[in-house]
């Protein structure tokens, strides 16, 4: 199903960049450009934003299907006829909000109990590595399919762990129990580094541009200048609010 939806997207003529990004979080394969799509808020077709995602989410379709032939390999050399086993997810991207790259909240802002959910969890993601790791050696269908319920149950209680994490988080954002970490710092601050640009440099620039194409009378021009600045007001009203709301 990831790999599918993964490929519809990038087949998709109109791409939406937000859900690119959503995709791009659950099946990264770096936490390089976390930070560089964050401060995005929206990005054009042709913007260096939105051409890098593209080739994020090829790199993650290469890796799920590299995946999936070395597992049909493993599977083939195991020379049992028929093969039953139910098909399992490989473990590719996260399925809730990891805390370690929430640049919202800090781990020790968490209660005793959702901490030691949290370790917990770290600890389920070697389990889940050593179940993958027997299930490339299995030898007949029958551990297969044990080993992949196994790996189910712990999907399960990974999966569990988060929610009652995210769900302390959203319902404690706002409070003060919630410390700014630097990374939300420096978000804001790339917010307010862009917006700043937007509205002394590429607004300006392409209110020049509008302006020299209507006196020359050249169509093409002005409807690209008027796109253009339409595109950067947009995006920094969107950096305004976002600004101010982590200063609320």
């Amino acid at each position: 199903m990831s790999l599918q939806t993964l490929q519809t997207w990038l087949n998709t003529e109109n791409k939406n960049f937000e859900e690119g990004v959503k995709l791009y979080e659950l099946y990264k394969i770096t936490k390089k450009h976390d930070q560089f799509f964050k401060a995005a808020i929206s990005a054009g077709p042709t913007s260096l934003h939105f051409k890098i995602l593209i080739t994020q989410l090829q790199k993650a379709v290469y890796r799920l299907k590299t995946n999936q032939q070395e597992e049909n390999k493993s599977a083939q050399q195991t020379k049992v006829s028929q093969p039953v086993a139910p098909e399992f997810t490989q473990i590719s991207g996260k399925k809730s909000v990891r805390i370690d790259d929430n640049p919202y909240i800090r781990v020790e802002d968490l209660p005793e109990d959702l901490q030691l959910k949290y370790k917990e969890n770290k600890t389920l993601y070697k389990d889940m590595a050593g179940i993958h790791a027997e299930m490339k050696q299995a030898k007949t269908n029958q551990e297969r399919k044990e080993l992949a319920e196994k790996l189910k149950q712990v999907e399960e209680k990974q999966t569990a762990n988060w929610k009652k994490i995210d769900t302390w988080y959203k319902n404690n954002k706002n409070s003060d129990l919630i410390t700014p970490s630097s990374s939300e710092i420096k978000q804001v601050l790339a917010w307010q580094k862009k917006l700043e640009r937007n509205e002394k440099t590429n607004i300006k620039r392409w209110e020049e541009k509008l302006e020299k194409a209507k006196q020359k009378g050249y169509t093409r021009q002005i409807q690209r200048a008027e796109a253009k600045l339409k595109h950067y007001k947009e995006e920094s009203e969107k950096l305004r609010k976002a600004i101010e709301e982590k200063k609320s």
